[in-house]
């Protein structure tokens, strides 16, 4: 035994002290531990709790935000539909402006991108158009419809091994898609054209101004002359490429207007004036022809508007003074030009030839003739025709004191189509013998791509009326008119009356039994009835 143990053994006081600090210390560590526990249960349900409550506001924040994008969705929705409402009246710019709004609501959604592509395509808008269709394919890399606008937009822009790559693509996804193959015959027309030439392929974007402005007067003097030639079609289509490559000329307006007033375009003829008077707003020949379309289409005071501002410019203008004067009598107009020299094309006489006024006036005027005052248009806008010797009654069984056009032979291509089609305008029955020569077959391979929504709307008048009255069958002529290229773009343009004529085109292969119910039904979708 040490002699510590030895000197506790003898002192029991000692002992006892010594127990009685060990106890003490014992108990103030136990509580001290008791102390930490209780602590650490604290922080723990703190933090749980503090867990908990950022769940739900995650949660909630989640909830709020796919709320919101569920709003924004849904006036995106109404943009495009207000948007498609305007592609169907042909308002392309108030189109691109909903598709837009939509796109800004919401920019997930694929077919806005798409539908606002189509809007640039109807306004030669190409680079845009590209650019949209672009931002579909980002979205949806087998959207069709973005690769076939796209691939039309980069023919255009002469981007031909990209176009040809997005039609191919197009083919892949739809190995039967038809206008995919037509465009790539087109291009390819095209590629071999251009390898002839030996010529390299620059957008317009790539030359200068004065290079623009230098192919854009030749196209004017090629307009020029065709319509020394009385061709307006193909002078149209020059003047249209001038203001292509240069739109700040007037004078490429103006002249253009004036081959709309000779194939009987007046809405085309007053626009384009307007375009002229926008470039140039003392143009007196622009204010002249404009004047003389919104004769045509019944605007008087317009048109007699357009004279006082002439007056205004001109005090001494002898044209606008009679005009003005033989402005309520008047009901037709004769626009006269002089030869071909920079500022106007020459001299054009009427389709429909009359005698002409004593007085004789300067080139680029307006002559008014002295000619019956047209009827009003009947409720279903069919025009009445003028019981003179040079006219007839629609329900007429003759034309007995009117001498009717050769008809023109079965045409080759969409020119000679709309140049018989114009020539014939205004005679049902002669155009009704036209267009019957033709197989309706026939029509993709003729109109290929010039088919716009007017011509569209006048063949679907005359199978409405005139292939019905003579009980001559209309259905192979729809299905030739469905495999035109662009057809679907024209579908949505079509009007109230255009659709009426289609159903009764329809009604009447179901009474001649030329097609099934399922056969109408598939009509109907595809003319959006």
């Amino acid at each position: 035994m040490s002699n510590d143990q030895e000197s506790l053994s003898s002192n029991p006081l000692l002992m006892r002290k010594m127990l009685l600090d060990y106890n003490e210390s014992y108990e103030r560590e136990t509580l001290d531990m008791k102390t930490w526990e209780t602590e650490m249960k604290r922080k723990d349900k703190e933090l749980l709790a503090s867990a908990k409550t950022k769940s739900e506001w995650s949660d909630n924040a989640e909830k709020t935000d796919e709320a919101n994008k569920m709003v924004l969705r849904s006036k995106a929705n109404t943009e495009k539909e207000k948007g498609n409402a305007f592609v169907k009246q042909g308002k392309w710019d108030e189109a691109i402006a909903h598709y837009s709004k939509a796109m800004e609501y919401y920019s997930e959604d694929c077919t806005y991108s798409a539908n606002r592509a189509l809007c640039f395509l109807k306004t030669n808008r190409f680079r845009e158009a590209e650019k949209d269709c672009t931002t579909t394919l980002s979205l949806d890399s087998k959207y069709v419809k973005a690769f076939l606008r796209r691939g039309a937009a980069r023919m255009k822009l002469k981007k031909l091994d990209a176009a040809r790559a997005d039609l191919n693509t197009v083919l892949r996804l739809e190995p039967k898609n038809s206008e995919a193959r037509r465009y790539l015959v087109d291009l390819e027309k095209e590629s071999a054209s251009n390898a002839t030439n030996n010529e390299s392929i620059h957008s317009e974007e790539d030359l200068t101004e004065e290079v623009r402005r230098k192919r854009a007067e030749d196209e004017k003097e090629k307009g020029n002359a065709c319509v020394k030639e009385r061709k307006w079609t193909e002078a149209i289509a020059h003047y249209t490429n001038a203001i292509e490559k240069h739109s700040e000329d007037c004078t490429f307006f103006a002249n253009r207007a004036l081959c709309y007033l000779k194939i009987s375009r007046f809405e085309d003829a007053e626009s384009d004036c307007s375009r002229s008077l926008s470039v140039d707003s003392s143009y007196v020949k622009a204010y002249l022809r404009r004047a003389a379309a919104r004769i045509e289409l019944k605007k008087f005071d317009d048109a007699k508007s357009d004279l006082n501002v002439v007056l205004k410019l001109e005090p001494n203008n002898s044209e606008a003074k009679t005009y003005l004067k033989k402005l309520k009598p008047c009901k037709g107009i004769e626009v006269i030009g002089s030869e071909v020299n920079n500022d106007d094309p020459p001299r054009i006489e009427s389709q429909n030839q009359v005698e002409p006024h004593s007085n004789t006036y300067s080139r680029g005027t307006v002559e008014i003739d002295r000619i019956k005052q047209r009827p009003a248009k009947t409720d279903n806008s069919t025009p009445l025709k003028d019981n003179t010797n040079s006219q007839t009654s629609l329900n007429s069984p003759e034309r007995s004191t009117s001498v009717s056009k050769k008809i023109h032979p079965p045409p080759k291509n969409s020119y000679q189509f709309f140049s018989a089609w114009n020539d014939l305008k205004g005679n049902p029955k002669d155009v009704f013998l036209y267009l019957k020569q033709i197989e309706g077959s026939q029509l993709p391979i003729i109109l290929q791509n010039s088919l716009e929504s007017g011509p569209l709307s006048s063949i679907v008048s005359i199978l409405a009326t005139e292939f019905i009255d003579n009980d001559v069958s209309a259905y192979p002529y729809l299905e030739g008119l469905m495999k035109v290229p662009r057809f679907d773009i024209m579908a949505l343009l079509m009007s109230k009356e255009d659709k009426q004529g289609i159903e009764k085109i329809v009604q009447f292969s179901l009474r001649r039994r030329e097609i099934t119910e399922d056969q109408a039904a598939e009509l109907k979708r595809t003319f959006h009835l």
